[in-house]
């Protein structure tokens, strides 16, 4: 053995000596690092919806029209809302629309049908909405911007949301 190989080996040596003590000496928990941790994609997972935090979600959702009952039952969310006497705009039900569509199908795992009613301050039908999971196009992207759809004139779309509107001839009378 030539003398340049046994200083090699020695020097290989005392450097893992060397590394062994300086992890030794410093103190490695397994939670010391717990709170610099950060996720490079946060997924929000779906939550189940119920009687806890029923009221909660929907605030949060600020509706355009005014909420005038919620029934929950089982996995069906009714939902009814209240049109201002001034306000006739369609965008505000599409868009009030998304927002319980989201709330219930992406953000929710338990509702497997949204059924949805737009009445006026007299209580008389203005529109009728049905939504399932179930419907192969309700995906998070599909529900992501409405803002090009009108419904009052879009077969398309009224047919997807089983979208019912009302005329004031043949409007159910309230019960």
């Amino acid at each position: 053995m030539r003398a340049g190989a046994g200083i090699r080996m020695a020097a290989a040596g005392a450097a893992a000596v060397g590394a062994i003590l300086l992890l030794a000496v410093v103190p490695f928990h397994a939670d010391m690092f717990k709170g610099d941790e950060r996720a490079v994609f946060r997924t929000e997972l779906p939550t189940a919806l119920g009687h806890t935090n029923l009221v909660d979600e929907l605030q949060e959702l600020q509706l355009s029209e005014k909420l005038r009952r919620v029934d929950w039952n089982g996995s069906v969310l009714k939902i009814e809302l209240n049109r201002d006497a001034e306000s006739s705009s369609d965008i505000l039900l599409r868009d009030d629309l998304l927002k319980l569509a989201r709330l219930s199908f992406v953000r929710s795992s338990n509702v497997s049908r949204l059924l949805v009613r737009l009445d006026t301050p007299e209580g008389t039908h203005i529109a009728a909405a049905d939504l399932r999971r179930t419907d192969a196009w309700i995906t998070p992207g599909e529900l992501r911007d409405w803002s090009g759809i009108n419904l009052e004139t879009d077969p398309f779309w009224q047919e997807r949301l089983r979208l019912v509107f009302f005329s004031p001839k043949e409007a159910p009378k309230p019960l």
